[in-house]
């Protein structure tokens, strides 16, 4: 993975953060903030603390922020706003594969669900069109309308059920004969007094 140098302090460091979070880059790279570092006295060395406490070293071709280290380009580095020229084809791609290379964002497909049923809805608004005949109401021809399922035949929109009246067999006591059953059964508490 590559790493991102930067420092909280540098406007042009900021910049280049921003781009990087606002175009989901942040997966393809580390982000390391030189602003806690020091120098090793006996080799001179730059080290960087980490926010978990870790010291990292500070590369030597690295004498700037922002700075990126192209690890699979033999540890190159890249400065300024170069990163971002260097980062715009990944952005390209991906905005790409969203739009479909057709310029624009594509909508949702309609997917079928996990009982095999697919919500339908247009993916798109007609702009030149009334409220009211965009309302769920309206009877305007210009309105498209889509019926996947003839509205004529109301037999096939029947769940069936049985009558209100509908008594089962299987339940013939009632709460009442329960209670009184249970209260015959189980002896009030004992009368401490004899009564």
């Amino acid at each position: 993975m590559d790493i991102l140098y930067y420092s909280n302090h540098c406007p042009h460091s900021q910049k280049v953060v921003q781009y990087i979070s606002r175009n989901g880059l942040l997966d393809k790279i580390n982000a390391i903030s030189v602003d806690k570092r020091s120098v090793d006295p006996m080799t001179g060395q730059t080290f960087i603390q980490l926010e978990n406490g870790k010291k990292v070293m500070l590369p030597p071709n690295i004498h700037s922020v922002p700075a990126l280290l192209v690890v699979k380009q033999n540890y190159s580095s890249i400065f300024g706003k170069d990163i971002i020229q260097y980062f715009e084809p990944f952005v390209k791609e991906h905005t790409d594969v969203a739009q479909q290379h057709n310029g624009e964002p594509i909508g949702m497909p309609i997917q079928p669900s996990s009982s095999g049923v697919a919500i339908l809805s247009e993916q798109y608004t007609l702009y030149d069109l009334s409220p009211d005949d965009l309302s769920s109401k309206s009877q305007s021809a210009k309105r498209p309308m889509y019926n996947y399922v003839s509205a004529t035949n109301h037999q096939s929109f029947k769940i069936p059920t049985p009558p209100d009246t509908y008594r089962p067999d299987k339940v013939s006591v009632s709460l009442e004969t329960i209670e009184k059953q249970r209260s015959s059964e189980i002896a009030g508490p004992p009368n401490p007094y004899g009564i």
